[in-house]
């Protein structure tokens, strides 16, 4: 068997409770290391470089419009 175990699991409540259950099951052996990407939703999005929404100010994105175009034939002279 192995003698140590990494769960590196989502820090959402799903992911915290599956490494209790983990935990539980296989005590002393597991390590849970997702504090190594505490301010991240997950493993994935920590390497990635995309924090999670509760640790980012969240700013509305500026609605872009294209400028009204001119209406009537251009002939450019």
């Amino acid at each position: 068997g192995y003698e140590r175990i990494s769960c590196l699991l989502d820090n959402d409540e799903a992911g915290r409770k599956a490494t209790l259950a983990i935990e539980n099951a296989l005590s002393y052996r597991v390590r849970d290391a997702s504090h190594l990407y505490s301010e991240y939703n997950d493993l994935n999005d920590y390497l990635c470089g995309v924090k999670s929404k509760q640790s980012v100010h969240q700013v509305q994105p500026v609605k872009r419009t294209a400028p009204p175009r001119k209406k009537g034939a251009a002939l450019g002279m």
